[in-house]
This record gives structure tokens, sequence and C-alpha cells, in this order.
């Protein structure tokens, strides 16, 4: 059972309407305050299927339900149970004397599973009035009280299940498995034994009619068969040999044909002229167009550098600003010192008063400094453990990478996508230099684009919902359609069932026929015979039956597949308009106060001109120049597998350089080195690592020798902190009691210092505006580096600029050797393409003599084989032809000795007829006898089963005539339960606790007091809603597994009890199961849950949240989603 919607009016607390949407609510919280009404919307539910509600502890009651001061009310749950949709309502009403009954209880069953039961919606009356209770039980396979223990936990019950009886429990869990399914198998098997054994009696009397069906005679007739089949054997041994060695011939001749095409087809393989000439050209031009370029990288990186380094640089308005406040506070420090002599003064005065006081205050400030500098050594000694323990952790962790070897190996250059990126990069920084001045005065405008996404984002919704509508109505006419055609798939079903049973009765009425005489009593039943029935047909009927039935049951499978399929989409659809509906709502709502689309257009329009102008060009040209890199990277022969190894050396390396690692190691004579013997770029990668490794397991030993002596040196500090804690509190006593005699001179020191505090003050906010400003000196010596860079952005612009132009004349020169390069290379893949079939040689693509003159060697050679190999199969040809006419003769001789003459065109057509119309000649005479022996060892086998189905199925009858093979399915069922709650309950008491189960009482194993075990009845209220909890998840968890095939299905647990007992590691445990439960964890279904909870930090983690409210009149409900 699977709540979709509960609408009340009138129940409990609930005076005004309410409806509660369990709609995509796989996992939900009741929350709110304390009588607000949560448990009632549990109740309720209960109510509507039931009549009752468990907390008020008597089925009978219903005057609670009923508000006060209310006349009537209502309660009606939408819900899904069984594959379908019902309709669960019943409506109180409050009598003159005050009493409150229950009136118009009735159980609907919905023909849309997808609808609500809205006025108009087609319904079936499944029960009405005091029957509704009842069709609930059986519709959900639960009774009131199992309901209450398995699917709703209601608060003070939800321990029930594990304090209940044994005989109790065992009851709860045989109608929760299906248990009863065994009384009806027990039933089945004694009338399958009756029935056995009337039919041996039978097929035992008609066996006296096959006495003749002798073994001996069957053995004459196969004899005859065997001799003919030898003859058959002979022939057909002869004819393969004919149609093999013509087969031979035919090949031989097809090898000899193949192998002169192939010595003409490499024959006419030549290499071109002027192949020698493009390549040298070609290679004069890769070097010149390498060079140019590389100057051109040259100067771009030296222009980047020179813009990074003036976009990099301060701005000038905060220098200027800074060095007017280095004026300011000259200017103020000079008067300083006149105003601290006249407060020294006053304070000499004032000392002279207080001595006393200056004593303690020193003595009080050296305390101080003593405990403030105890306290900086302690939390050195502390950091430079924790730092120590870092540094430790951090080089054990350096390991050698498996597998590293020298990587090497270069890639040839791609020189089209090289020349194609360098002109796209030519024109991005055109149109860069052009479009950077006017982003300079581009305004802000992101509140106008906001708009204007939102306009857009509105014109293509109301499309895509009026699209959704539609293919709602579509999915749910689908839907319906599906449903019709289940019924009707149903009522073909129990047709076919119906013919099956005639079918049946038939035959076994046939069975009896020999033995049946008009006007004389059955054998069987024992009752005159009227009409005999019919001789035959009974058999195909039978099958036919069967086939007929079994098609029914598959094509009724078929439309519920097909139905539930209709089901999701109707679903999808209905879920796809609503998110489309609510987010025009939210796009209307964030366009109520701003322009129309023209209005937002026309404030937009030079803005975007200039932004998208400036960032398109940006752009343009970072991915120009990115594609020219990887291209030129490419064409200079970059090691791609050694960047990537030498990537994951750096990222090993870099958090170790500010330990001091070492340098990279270079193979030896490599240019890319540095020089010197300094630090490598690691072209040398076992080496790099090695160095590395060893290093760390070096530097390693060393920290961890330096963090004894460390944790050593933090205990000392802390033991001195504490004392110098203790000597600043005696120190500060003293001054206090000092300070206090001191208050009546102060009054006048104020009075001289309140100038030199102004003062100060003024100070002091010039400093701390000028704290992280750089000195008066470095103000103006960065204003003017700042003239500097623009300078050399200028100068580093016109040489890019240069180089440019002369890359560019020769990337054209080598574009042209490169386009006559393919030419060349296209007319070479021709000619290989002829012959590749032939086992042609791969070929160099960017070497072309090379690549000519392997396949014109490999092609000579492949001529002058075939060559030698013709003569070879001429004579193979010949041989093969007499082969095959020898094996002709001696078929024509096979048939001649056994006085075989051929009647058709050839003598081997003649031979297979003339032994195949004799063999089967025989074969019949040897098949009659054979048949009526297997008509008597059919009736043998028929009866041997019949004997051994009356035994099995008496036996079976026998075994489950008491209820004990029951009580081991319940036990076995306790096993499973016990063992899946013990580990929920382990791990949600910390490891505590474990459950077990003997003799149908429920055990705890404590763990914590040397695994001990004792009754659940000991453990305390929080142990108790543990252990319960356990117990309730692994019964919804483990059910649908351990139950008969059609037992309860608990698709819904609601959970009212207190969470608040929990401390946060156990309520965070809870929480992870719950959320499992509901999203199916494991492998299973998920399931509905639903909690009732205080606590805060539960509820937040629920992804649908009913907050429940009450006011002076009424309870109300409002979702919340996460």
């Amino acid at each position: 059972m699977r709540p979709v919607l509960l609408e009340i009016a009138g129940f409990g607390s609930f005076r005004d309407p309410v409806a509660v949407d369990f709609a995509d609510a796989d996992y939900f919280a009741l929350v709110g305050p304390t009588g607000s009404g949560k448990s009632t919307v549990i109740d309720a539910m209960t109510f509507a299927l039931y009549g009752s509600v468990p907390r008020w502890n008597d089925r009978r009651m219903v005057s609670l339900a009923l508000a006060p001061t209310v006349a009537r009310g209502t309660v009606r749950l939408v819900f899904d149970a069984a594959g379908s949709r019902f309709v669960a309502a019943r409506e109180l009403r409050r009598m003159a004397s005050g009493g409150v009954t229950v009136r118009n209880a009735r159980l609907e069953k919905l023909a849309d599973p997808a609808g609500l039961g809205a006025p108009g919606d087609q319904t079936e009356v499944v029960a009405a009035d005091s029957e509704v209770s009842r069709a609930v039980e059986a519709l959900l396979g639960l009774s009131f009280e199992h309901f209450c223990v398995c699917v709703v936990l209601p608060q003070g019950d939800f321990a029930e299940f594990l304090h209940a009886k044994p005989a109790d429990r065992q009851k709860i869990l045989t109608k929760l498995l299906g248990l009863g399914v065994y009384d009806e198998i027990r039933v089945a098997a004694n009338n399958r034994a009756t029935e056995q054994r009337h039919r041996a009696e039978v097929l035992d009397r008609q066996l006296d009619g096959y006495r003749d069906a002798t073994e001996e005679a069957e053995a004459s007739a196969a004899g005859r068969v065997d001799t003919l089949v030898e003859v058959a054997g002979l022939v057909d041994a002869a004819l393969a040999d004919v149609a093999a060695k013509a087969g031979a011939a035919q090949e031989a001749t097809a090898e000899l044909d193949r192998a002169r095409a192939e010595r003409d087809l490499l024959a006419a393989v030549r290499t071109p002229a002027g192949v020698a000439e493009l390549t040298t050209r070609l290679t004069s031009a890769s070097r010149t167009a390498a060079e140019t370029a590389e100057r051109r990288q040259a100067a771009e990186r030296a222009d980047t550098a020179a813009r990074d380094d003036l976009a990099a640089a301060p701005a000038r308005a905060p220098l200027e600003q800074a060095s007017r406040d280095h004026d300011e506070l000259g200017r103020l420090l000079a008067a300083q010192p006149e105003a601290q002599a006249t407060h020294t003064a006053a304070r000499a005065a004032l000392d002279r008063v207080t001595a006393a006081v200056a004593e303690t205050r020193g003595a009080r400030d050296t305390a101080a400094v003593a405990r403030d500098e105890a306290a900086r050594r302690a939390r050195e000694a502390a950091d430079e453990v924790t730092r120590l323990r870092a540094d430790r952790d951090l080089l054990a962790g350096v390991r050698t990478p498996p597998g590293v070897v020298e990587v090497a190996g270069l890639l040839r250059a791609a020189q089209r996508a090289a020349a194609e990126a360098a002109r796209h990069r030519q024109a991005a920084e055109r149109a860069d230099d052009d479009a950077r001045a006017a982003l300079l005065t581009a305004p802000d405008r992101a509140v106008l684009e906001r708009a204007r996404e939102a306009h857009h984002e509105l014109d293509r919704l109301l499309p895509a919902r009026a699209e959704a509508d539609r293919a709602h109505v579509a999915a749910r006419g689908a839907l319906a359609a599906a449903i019709a055609a289940v019924e009707d798939a149903r009522r073909g079903h129990g047709d076919a069932a119906a013919a099956l049973d005639r079918a049946r009765t038939d035959d076994l009425a046939a069975a009896v026929r020999p033995h049946l005489v008009a006007g004389e009593p059955c054998p069987v039943c024992e009752q005159k015979v009227v009409t005999l029935p019919a001789t035959a047909g009974h058999e195909t009927a039978l099958e036919s039956a069967r086939a007929a039935a079994d098609a029914a049951r598959a094509e009724l499978e078929a439309a519920e597949r097909r139905s539930a399929d209709a089901g999701r989409a109707e679903y999808e659809a209905r879920l796809r308009l609503r998110q489309l509906t609510e987010r025009e709502g939210e796009l209307r709502r964030a366009l109520t106060d701003a322009p129309d689309q023209d209005g937002v257009a026309a404030g937009l329009a030079e803005i975007a001109r200039r932004e998208q102008s400036a960032a398109r060009a940006a752009r343009e040209l970072a991915a120009a120049r990115q594609d020219a890199d990887t291209a030129e990277q490419a064409a200079a022969g970059l090691a791609a597998a050694g960047a990537r190894a030498r990537a994951e050396l750096a990222a090993a390396r870099d958090p170790l350089v500010a330990l001091g690692a070492p340098g990279l190691v270079d193979e030896p004579g490599d240019p890319a080195g540095p020089a010197g013997g300094a630090g490598g770029t690691g072209t040398d990668l076992a080496g790099s690592w090695a160095r590395l490794v060893g290093w760390a397991g070096e530097l390693a030993a060393e920290r961890t020798t330096q963090l004894a002596g460390a944790a050593a040196r933090e205990a000392t500090a802390h033991e001195a902190h504490a004392a110098a804690e203790r000597a600043h509190g005696q120190a500060s006593g003293a001054a206090d009691r000092a300070e206090r005699d001191q208050v009546a001179a102060l009054h006048d020191e104020r009075t001289v210092a309140s100038r030199l505090e102004s003062l100060s003050t003024r100070i002091t906010r010039l400093r701390a505006a000028l704290a992280d400003a750089p000195a008066a000196a470095e103000v103006a010596a960065a204003l003017a580096e700042l003239d500097r860079l623009a300078l050399a952005a200028r100068d580093a612009d016109q040489l890019l600029r240069a180089t440019r132009a002369e890359a560019d004349a020769a990337g054209t020169e080598l574009r042209r050797a490169q386009d006559e390069l393919r030419d060349a290379q296209a007319v070479l893949a021709r000619a290989r393409d002829q012959v590749v079939a032939l086992g042609a040689p791969a070929l160099a693509v960017d070497d072309l003599l090379a690549g000519w003159t392997s396949l014109t060697g490999w092609a000579g050679a492949g001529t002058a084989a075939r060559e030698r190999r013709l003569p070879g199969l001429r004579d193979a040809v010949t041989r093969a032809g007499q082969a095959r006419d020898g094996a002709t003769r001696a078929l024509a001789e096979l048939l001649a000795a056994h006085g075989i003459q051929p009647a058709a065109a050839t003598a081997a057509d003649a031979a297979a007829r003339a032994v195949s119309a004799a063999l089967e000649r025989a074969r019949a005479d040897r098949d009659r006898i054979a048949e009526r022996r297997a008509e008597a060892a059919g009736l043998r086998d028929g009866l041997t089963r019949a004997r051994e189905a009356e035994q099995v199925s008496h036996q079976l009858g026998t075994l489950l005539r008491s209820n004990g093979f029951q009580r081991w399915l319940v036990a076995a069922a306790l096993d499973t339960l016990v063992a899946d709650a013990s580990l929920t309950l382990a791990e949600l008491s910390g490891g505590q606790f474990e459950l077990t189960h003997a003799d149908g009482e429920f055990i705890v194993v404590d763990h914590a007091d040397a695994d001990s075990e004792r009754p659940v009845r000991t453990l305390s209220g929080g142990e108790t809603f543990q252990a319960s909890l356990a117990l309730a998840l692994a019964l919804s968890a483990q059910l649908t597994m351990m139950a008969a095939a059609g037992a309860t299905r608990l698709d819904s647990i609601f959970l009212d009890e207190g969470f608040g007992t929990l401390d946060d590691a156990t309520l965070d445990i809870v929480a992870t199961t719950l959320e499992n439960l509901a999203g199916g964890g494991g492998g299973s279904a998920g399931r509905m849950v639903g909690i009732v909870t205080h606590v805060r930090a539960l509820a937040e983690r629920v992804p649908v949240r009913f907050a429940v409210s009450r006011d002076q009149r009424t309870s109300t409900v409002t979702r919340e989603n996460a």
C-alpha cells in the first residue's frame, strides 16, 4: 500500500478541509509543534482504511475522530495497492444525542490508475459500509492489528512486535508471509492422490489389449531395415566421394585463374617520375617555415609577457592617494613629540602620587609578558610538532609509480592543421586590435541581460508547455487504452482457462471410453452411462486448449507490461507539465517590474555590439593562439607521452619544493637540460623518480627524529605556560587593588592626555590606511615603472607584427609544396589500393619516395612468386579431373554390384531414389509393429506415473497435515529478520548490541557487558527504540524476499516515535538507514518512508516535509520540498 492523496475535513484537530499530496514523496517527514496534529495525519490514513485508530485502544470507538463542535467530518485516502489505484472514504456524523457514527464507508477501484478519484472519474465499487474493513484486509493482506505493527508504528506501540508473545508473533508472521497457502496445497495434494489412483486402475485394464505387440516381431522387421541401411550408407559414401573430388577439381581450376590475374595486376605497378625532386623541395620549405615560426613564437611570448606585466602593475589612483597620506603622516609625526612632552609632565605628577600603583602595574605587566611569551612558545612548539608530522606524512607517501620507463618518440608535424591555425590566428589578431579600444567604454549590462534571458526562456517555455500538455493528454489516452487492453486480455485468459478445464474433462472421459457400455454403470463413478463420449480428437483438443491458455496468459502478461509502461509514461508526462507550469510562474513573477522585450533590446543594442565584438575577438584570438601552439608543438616534434609522464612527476614533486626537493634529472647530452649540473627538466624519468624517492626517504627519517624532540619541547612549553598563568593571576589581583586607589588621580591626567589622544588617533588611522600600502619611495618607483611597462608593450607589439609577416610568407611556400605532396600521395594510395587485397605492405605516409620504393619492390617479388606457382597449379588441375572421373566410375560399379539400375539421367539420382524407396518400405513395416509396442509402453508409463503421482501427492498431504511446517518457516523467517535487524542495531548502538532469539523470544547481546545475553524488556527507553527500529526496518526490507507468492508486500512504513532520544551519531545512522530504505538501497525496490519528528537535524535531511501547524481553530498542512 502506497498513499497518493489524503483529504481530511472535520477529523481530529483538522476542522477545516486539508489535502496532503504524497505524489513524489517517497521519503517525507511530518514536522511541527507538539499538539499541532502530526500524528493525526497518520491516524486519518489508518481510519480511512480500517475505520479505527490504534491510539484509541478500542476499535469500536469513533467519537474521538470527529472534531469538537463539528457535525460532519470526512476522510478520503487515494492509494496504490496490488498494481491498481483505490479510494477509501468514510464519513463521520454527530447524532442529536451527541454520539458519533460512521456512514457512507466505501472502497472503490479507479479505472484510471493515474487518477485521483475526482468527480466524474470512472470507478468500480469494491465494498461498502461494514464490508470496507474486511475488503481492505483482503486487499492489503494485513489485519488492522498487523497494519499497526508493520506499516504504521504509532506513538507508544513502536515496540509491540519486539515485545509480542511468541504465539502472537507467529500469527503475525504467518499472515504477513502468506503461509496459509500451504493449507490450500495440502487439500489439492489429497484430491490429486485420489484422482491418480482412479486413473491407474483404468490404465491397468487397457494394457490387456496389446498382448500381440512382441519384441521378436519388431526385431525381425528391424533386421530388414538394417540391411538396407548398410547398403544406403555405402551409396552415400560413394556419392560424397564423387562430390568431393568434383569440388576439388573446380577449386584447382579457380586457383589457377586467380594466380594468373594477380600476376598481371602486380606487373602493372610502376614508380612515376618527379618523386625525388618533390621530396627535396618539401624538406627545404618545411625547414624555412619552422625557423620563421620559432621567431614568431618568440615575438608572441615577448608581446604576451609585456601585456601581462602591464596588466599586473598596480593602479595609479591608489598609489597617488598613498603618496598624499605619507605626506600628512610626516607632518603629524613631527608635531607628536611636543604633545608627548606635555603629557609626560602630567604623567610624572600622577606617577609620584600613585607610586604604589605603578609598582603593582609593572609587576602585573611583567607577569603578562611572561605569560604571553610562555603561550607563544607553547603555540610555536605545537605548530612545530604539527608541521613536522605533516612533513613526515607527506614525504612517506612519495612512491615511484609502477611502469616508469623512458618515454621517447616524437610525433611528426601535421602541417596542414598548423597552416590553417596560423591563418585563423592572424585574422583573430587583427580583429582583436580593432575591438580592444571600443571595449573600454562599454557600460554594465547585467540587469538588462537577465530580463532578456527571462523573456527568451518564457518564449521557449510556452510552446514546450503546450506540447507537454498535449503529450500528457496523449499519455492518458494511451494509459486508458492499455488498461482496456488488460481487461480484454483477462477476459480472454478466463475463457481459455475454462476451455482447458473442459478439454481435460473430455480427455479423462476418453481414457475410460473402451470400458463404457451404454446403459451400464461407469467403472469409475458407478453412475449409469447415458451417452458414450467421442472416440477421437480428445488429445488434439487438449493440446490446443493448453496452447490457447498459454497464449492467453502470455498476452495478459504482455498487456500488463504495456499498461505499466503506459502508466510510467503518463506519470513522466504529468511531471514534465507540472515542472514547466511552475517555471512559467517563476518567470512571470521575475518579469513583473521588468521592461518588455523591445525595451530590453533597445537598451542593450549598443552595449551588446561592443561587448560581443570584443568578447568574440578575445575568444577567437585565444582559441586561435591555442590551436596554433598545439599544431606547432606537434610540428616541432614534442613527445606527448613524455609530457604526460613529466607532468605526473611534477605533480608529485611540486608539493615537496618548499621542503627543498632535489632538481630533476635529464638524459645525458640532452640539449634541453641546464648547464652547470643544475636541476633539469626531467627527461630522465627513472633517474628523476629515483632521486626524488631517495631524498624523500632520507628527509622523512630526519623529520621522524625531529618530531620526537619537538614533542618533548611542546610538553615543557605547556608546563611553563601554566606556571606563568598562575603568576599573572597573582600580580593582577595586587594591581587591581592598587588601581582602585588611583581612580581620583586619573581624572586630572585624562585632561592633559586628550590632545595627545586626538593626535595619536589620526596617526593611527593614517597608519591603518597605509598598512597595506608601499613606502613613499616605493610609490614613486611604482609610478615610474608603470610608464616603463607601457613603452615596453608598444615595442613588443611592433616586433610581433614584423615576425608575423615573415612567418606568413614562409607558410605560403610550405603550403604550396604540401599541396603537391598530397597529390603525389593520392597517386601512391590509389596504386596501393589496387593491390591491397593481395597483402600490399603499409607505406610511410611522410616519405613518398620510400613508399614508392617499398610498393614496387613488393610488387616485383609478388609477380615472380606467382610465375613460379603457375606450372604446379596446371598439374593440380589435371590430377583433380582424373580423380573425379575415377570416383564416378566406382559409383557406377557399386550400383551394378547391388543390382540397382539407374532410372534417371544420372547414376547418382537413381541410386539415391532406389535405395530410399526400399528402405522406406522396410521401415514402414517395422514402424507398424513399433507403434503398437509404443502404445503399450505409453500405457505402462502412464500407469507408473499415475502410481508415483498418487504416492507423492499422498505424502505431500501427510507432511502438510499439521502446522509443524509453518512453525519451521516462521522460525526460518525469524532467523532472517534477526540477522538483518542485528546488523542495523549494531550500527545504531555503536557496536554495543546485537539481536538474537531463542524459544520465540528476542534476546539482546550486550558486547559492553562481556557479551552477556538478556531479554529485550531490560533495555532502556532509547535502547528499546533502537532495537524496535532495527526490527521494523528489517521486516520492511526482508518481507518481500521471505514471503510466499502473493503474500503481503510492504510498500510503505510510517514511524511516529521518539527520534529525540537518539544522540547525534546514532541519529545520523538512523537517517542514513531510512534514506537507503526509501531509495531502494541494497537492490530492493524503494518504499515510501514517512516519519513524525521534532528533531530538526533529521527533518532537514528529508527531501519532502509536511509542516503541520495549528491555530485556535484548526490544523493546517504545508508541503515543503528540500
